[in-house]
């Protein structure tokens, strides 16, 4: 029976804007999808899996970050300025000093 399918090897685009279009859904299923450069999204974007970012998230709409005040830290928390409050349960560890 003949192969119903077809496959593609490599895609080459040319030119100063290429586009690819498609007048419903495009869905690309492969183990790695690989952007090497610059992406822009004019869009929703909804992630379903893990985000890894190996450089810098920055973000411009703060008051739509969920943050529910919890800090996790490698090596300590310096406060310099302002501030510390602290509930009725504190537990220090061998330093006790405050």
């Amino acid at each position: 029976m003949a192969e119903k399918g077809f496959g593609v090897k490599e895609i080459k685009f040319f030119g100063s804007s290429p586009k690819i279009e498609s007048p419903d859904n495009l869905n690309l299923n492969a183990n790695n999808v690989a952007i090497s450069t610059n992406a822009t999204v004019g869009g929703a974007l909804t992630v379903t899996g893990n985000i890894s970012v190996g450089g810098t998230l920055t973000y411009e709409d703060v008051t739509n970050i969920d943050s529910i005040g919890i800090i996790t830290a490698r090596t300590g928390i310096k406060v310099t300025g302002g501030e510390l409050a602290v509930g009725s349960n504190i537990k220090l560890g061998n330093a006790g000093v405050i």
